[in-house]
């Protein structure tokens, strides 16, 4: 769950964050009734006295989604951008059809080197943590390629 996801969610049941280094969920803006650790998963304090005075279901309502959020890893929480990852030093030109991207079918459990862009079952952009993770498990060199915007 990504930090803009949970805040969403927390606005809908009416609450607000205050990040100062660490997120405190608050009703009115002031008083804390949660904090998460930003630096570690799973670290959450609900020692504050408007927590405790919240009735089972509120408090349960917001635990739950605050136990999701707060285990996320950290470099999920933020939204990643995605990439065309193509092979360094070619240049994409009519004779090889701009074939010099990396392309994988999960489905197939497949790769290839290809024109940029989806098409079928391959899928042509990745996050950096994605690609690094399909580059170990595929036995690929990750600096053998370099990232290219999306359009």
């Amino acid at each position: 769950m990504t930090t803009k996801e949970f805040t969403v969610e927390l606005n809908k049941l009416g609450y607000k964050i205050f990040d100062n280094g660490q997120i405190f969920i608050t009703k009115d803006g002031e008083n804390a009734l949660i904090q998460i650790n930003k630096k570690i998963i799973g670290i959450i304090d609900t020692d504050y006295i408007e927590f405790k005075d919240m009735d089972l279901e509120r408090k349960t309502e917001l635990i739950n989604l605050t136990i999701k959020y707060s285990l996320t890893p950290i470099e999920e929480r933020e939204k990643q951008e995605k990439f065309y990852w193509k092979l360094k030093g070619f240049k994409g030109n009519e004779m090889n059809n701009n074939r010099i991207y990396f392309s994988y079918s999960p489905r197939y459990e497949t790769q290839m080197i290809r024109r940029k862009g989806d098409r079928g079952s391959y899928i042509s952009a990745f996050t950096v943590s994605e690609f690094k993770t399909l580059c170990e498990e595929r036995g690929m060199v990750y600096e053998a390629f370099e990232k290219e915007a999306t359009e």
